[in-house]
Parts: structure tokens; C-alpha cells; sequence
């Protein structure tokens, strides 16, 4: 790389980080996935590098949680910066592969689009694993490209790598190396006539990468399972998913305690990490709360999806000007035969995940993200077309529209063009995170309000303690680790049941608060203060500026 070009995008980078380390300000408190991934890498850092494992989280995000810690103290800043290093790799991959396609300039644009767009640099300051997974797989699809391109056994081998690591921070990471594979082979088929032998090679060895980094971790699956699969999040998401399906089942089901007041499926699922227990027809969880996914119920749910991501997801993420601007970028001009190898290759990865995975799997707006930067790549050539349009119009009518001598026509047209891109995504979106506050009564806004009750259990209570709870924030900061051990609330009415349960599972002290009291309405008269159980006793009382009450009660067993 010459020096200039690499001066260019080393500023971009370090430019980046600073804007990261900006996005910081607008976070107070981790809460619900992120706590699991946190406490799941610290502990393997303070305690053993097995504290890692859990058949539900995926452990590459916790393990460089865990080594990140080892140079920054704070565990909540090391699981940022995780994110912040890898966001920043992901734009120099995007970089790479735009410069292949079109230019320098369309890939220093695209760089430049891809760092300071709002929301993925606010994203890349979250204590979850979309960032690793997004940085693993686009790292995975650079080597495929260049794979076909070169015939490089090794960067096929390096597919098969990137994959599993994406696979190890998200299951659904197994994709990228199946959607190489079919590449290869739909290439393979169209030139059968030249039996090109190397295609196939391609294929051999990055499955052989990717079963080599993966097999420890399907091995381990297996033991906690008892039986072959990616790991037990997809199955209990597919079970939970399809309760919304199942004709003798209720949704709610997932969040009620079992007959036996024993069991709660989240619990038994994201905490426990117990899968036989919650599949098993010979026991009360299983009973209640396990369902036969058969085709059936699986087309419902893919028609579903398909819908509700053509409603909900792509136009969501896909807001006017960006979406005109890929299209442009795309389809703005004819493809050449370089440029349509390229287009249709990365095309392939975003449509598989988008149209077929998103849909088989969950629809939320965090599962398109891994895919987003690639339309960067299109939406930096599509500014450039636009520029080159409005800088011809602008000349086309120069009988209107004289040029002047400090302010020539190509300084206009870049000026429009900014204007239009900058005021119909950039600022607004800049504008969502700006207007965050501390104290916010939203259901998915940061808990701070657990954070100080955890900060107060953790400085006024001795030795270990078991804390029942909707957000797990409260437990992080109360400075428990131990994923397997939390206890979540049920949305069941009867109270003596949940505290049946709370007892069954030697809790000691429950912590609720007005923020989840639309799930929770069973829990208002903890919160009201109007508890006459004389095993409960209310030691913690707190209203933030929001208006959030939160209260702790001691159970005593």
C-alpha cells in the first residue's frame, strides 16, 4: 500500500476511534444479553478459563472480553473497547473490498460513510456480540472472494477459520462458510464444461478450516445436549419461537413457572443451560413448555418472518437516502464483467441472511446489522454517481445557473449531494443518540437505577448472595459472576408461587422496579410498598430523576 493511501485511511481509522470513544458518553449502565457476555468473561479472566463456557453464549466474545480485562481493569470498558478495535477492522475489511471493486476513491468514501454512520458506531459501544460476529464475517467473506479470484487454497482455509470464529460469537455464523461452499459449487456447475478442479478443493478445505476451529465447541454442545447440534441458543430460540405456533401451547409459557413451582424455562435456558430439562415430555417443564417443531409450524414462521422483514426490518434499517443511494451505487449504471462477479458475490451473503436465515430464525433489527456495512461499499459509489448527475445538470444549465470562480460547479454538486446525505440520515440518526439521557423511564433503556441498587448489595452485603430479578444489571454490579446461579421473575399472578420458587432456589434478596412493571403487574405491590409477607423485608428504596422506583427485599428462608 503506498504511503498516501495508507495515511488516508489511517486517519479515517483513527478519526473512528475517537468517535467511538465520543459514543461512550451516551452509555451508563450494560443490561439483559449484554450482562451474560460480561460476567461470562470475567469470570473465565478472575476465575478459569473454562468460566467461559455455557451451551446458550457463545464464548469467542466473552474470551476476548476476558483478555481485553487483562489490560483495562474495568470489565464494563474492556467489553466496549472489544467492540470499538473490531468495528474499526471491520471498515479497513470494507475498504479492501471496495478498492478491489471500484477505486480508491469510492473505497475511502465508503470507509469514511461506514465509520461515522451514527448508529453502527453507537452499536460498536455495546457489550454485545454483533461486532466480533459482524468483523468475523465480513473477514470471512474478503478471503472467499479472494479465494475464487486467486485459487488460493489458503484463503479458502482462512474462510473456514473467520467462519468459525463467527460461528463461536454467533451460531448462526455457520452460514458464511455454506454460503462460500455454494458459490463455489453454483460456479463449479456453470463451467462444468471446464471441470474447473480447483473449485471443489476450495470448498474441501474451508469446511476442513472451520471444522477445526469449531469441533472443540460442538463437542462440548454435544455433552451439555446429548445430542449434534450448533449449540443449544438455536434450538431453545427455535422452541420459544414456535410456543407463538403451537396449537396446545401459550407463548407465555416460556416465562411461567412449571406446576412443581421448580423450573422456569428462561431460567432453565439462558441461566441453567439445561436443555434436557426444558425439552424432556417426562418432566413438568418439558410438558408444559416443549413443542415438535414439525414443517408445519416452520412455514408459518418463515411466511411470518418473510413478511415482517419487508415490513419491519429492511425499511427500518434502510431509511430513504441510504436505501436511494445503494440502489444507486447498484444499479446506477451496466455491471461489467469484473463488477458483476463482485456484486453477485456479495449480493449472495445478504440475501441468504436477510431472505431465508432472518426469516427461519427471529426477526430483529440487531440481525441485519452483520450485513450492513457491505451496502457501504454501494452506497459510496452511488455518491459518486449522484455527484456526477447533479455536477451534468448543474453544467447543462449554465444559462440559469452561472459558475462562479470560488464556487465552481463540482464544488456545488458535492455540496448538494453532502447536504442530502448529511440531512436525511447522518444528523437524524446523530440526533437519536444525542438526545439519549441518563435517566430515561423507557422499558429497553439502560438501568441505571439497577446499577446503583446492585452497587449498594454489593457494599452492604457479605459473602455471596443470590439475587432474583428482571434485568441482570442489578447482579453484574453487585459483583456475581456466576451466570448459572441468577434467578429471574415469572409472570405469574400468584405470589406465594413465585415465592415458593425464590426459596427453592435459595434467593436472598429480590430486586424490582417500576421499569418492567407492564410485565411484571404481579410485583406492583412490592414497588407500592404494601408487602404484608413477614418473610420479606424491605432493607432498599430508591426514585431516580425518571421517576423509577426500585426496592429491595431480604427473604428470609
Amino acid at each position: 500500500m503506498q504511503k498516501n493511501k495508507f495515511y488516508n485511511i489511517a486517519t479515517i481509522l483513527l478519526a473512528g476511534f475517537v468517535f467511538r470513544l465520543f459514543m461512550l458518553k451516551y452509555h451508563w449502565a450494560v443490561g439483559f444479553d449484554e450482562v451474560h457476555y460480561l460476567r461470562l468473561g470475567l469470570s473465565a479472566a478472575q476465575i478459569g478459563i473454562g468460566e467461559f463456557l455455557h451451551p446458550y453464549w457463545p464464548p469467542f466474545y466473552p474470551v476476548l472480553i476476558a483478555i481485553f480485562s487483562k489490560v483495562i481493569s474495568d470489565g464494563e470498558l474492556a467489553a466496549r473497547m472489544v467492540n470499538i478495535v473490531f468495528s474499526l477492522i471491520s471498515v479497513y475489511i470494507v475498504y479492501r473490498l471496495a478498492r478491489y471493486a471500484f477505486s480508491e476513491k469510492i473505497a475511502l468514501l465508503a470507509a469514511l460513510t461506514l465509520t461515522f454512520f451514527p448508529s453502527i458506531a453507537f452499536d460498536a459501544t455495546n457489550v454485545l456480540a454483533e461486532t466480533v460476529y459482524t468483523t468475523v464475517g465480513l473477514a470471512a467473506i474478503w478471503c472467499g472472494w479472494k479465494a475464487l479470484n486467486e485459487r488460493s487454497l489458503i484463503q479458502a482455509f482462512l474462510v473456514g477459520v473467520f467462519s468459525a470464529f463467527a460461528y463461536l460469537a454467533k451460531p448462526e455464523g455457520i452460514h458464511y462458510v455454506l454460503v462460500f461452499s455454494g458459490v463455489a459449487a453454483l460456479v463449479f456447475f456453470i463451467r462444468i464444461k471446464q471441470f474447473q478442479k480447483h473449485l471443489p478443493a476450495l470448498i474441501a478445505v474451508s469446511l476442513l478450516g472451520f471444522f477445526i476451529f469449531s469441533v472443540p465447541y460442538l463437542i462440548y454442545v454435544k455433552n451439555e445436549m446429548g445430542m449434534w447440534t450448533l449449540s443449544m441458543k438455536q434450538q431453545v430460540n427455535q422452541q420459544f419461537a414456535a410456543l407463538d405456533w403451537a396449537k396446545d401451547k401459550t407463548p407465555e409459557a416460556r416465562f411461567s413457572l412449571t406446576e412443581d413451582n421448580r423450573y422456569l424455562p428462561t431460567d432453565v435456558a439462558y441461566h441453567e443451560g439445561n436443555f434436557q430439562v426444558l425439552v424432556d415430555e417426562s418432566t413438568t417443564t418439558g410438558r408444559e413448555s416443549s413443542v415438535d417443531i414439525g414443517m408445519g409450524i416452520l412455514v408459518k414462521k418463515y411466511v411470518e418472518n418473510f413478511f415482517k422483514v419487508n415490513r419491519d426490518g429492511i425499511p427500518v434499517l434502510l431509511t430513504f437516502a441510504p436505501f436511494l443511494l445503494v440502489a444507486l451505487g447498484l444499479f446506477g449504471k451496466a455491471w461489467t464483467a469484473e463488477e458483476s462477479k463482485f456484486n453477485a458475490y456479495i449480493l449472495m451473503f445478504i440475501l441468504f441472511w436477510w431472505f431465508i436465515g432472518i426469516p427461519l430464525f427471529h426477526v430483529n433489527l440487531r440481525y441485519f446489522a452483520p450485513q450492513m456495512p457491505l451496502l457501504f461499499i454501494w452506497l459510496a459509489n452511488g455518491l459518486v454517481l449522484l455527484t456526477g448527475v447533479v455536477h451534468n445538470t448543474l453544467k447543462n444549465n449554465d444559462r440559469w445557473l452561472p459558475e462562479f470562480k470560488f464556487f465552481k460547479y463540482k464544488t456545488l454538486a458535492v455540496t448538494i449531494v453532502s447536504v442530502f446525505i448529511l440531512g436525511f440520515t447522518y444528523l437524524p440518526e446523530l440526533g437519536k443518540i444525542l438526545k439519549r439521557q441518563q435517566f430515561d423511564a423507557e422499558y429497553w433503556a439502560e438501568a441505571v437505577e439497577l446499577k446503583k441498587a446492585g452497587e449498594w448489595l454489593k457494599t452492604n452485603t457479605n459473602g455471596p448472595i443470590r439475587i432474583m430479578s428482571e434485568n441482570k444489571a442489578v447482579d453484574y454490579y453487585a459483583g456475581l459472576l456466576d451466570t448459572r446461579k441468577t434467578v429471574s421473575f415469572p409472570i405469574n399472578k400468584d405470589f406465594d408461587r413465585i415465592l415458593a420458587y425464590a426459596q427453592y432456589k435459595k434467593v436472598d434478596y429480590l430486586v424490582v422496579t417500576d421499569r418492567y412493571k407492564t410485565k411484571f403487574p404481579n410485583l406492583q405491590f412490592l414497588t407500592d410498598e404494601q408487602n404484608t409477607n413477614e418473610q420479606l423485608h424491605l432493607v432498599y428504596k430508591d426514585m431516580n430523576p425518571a421517576g423509577i422506583k426500585t426496592v429491595i427485599y431480604h427473604l428470609t428462608q
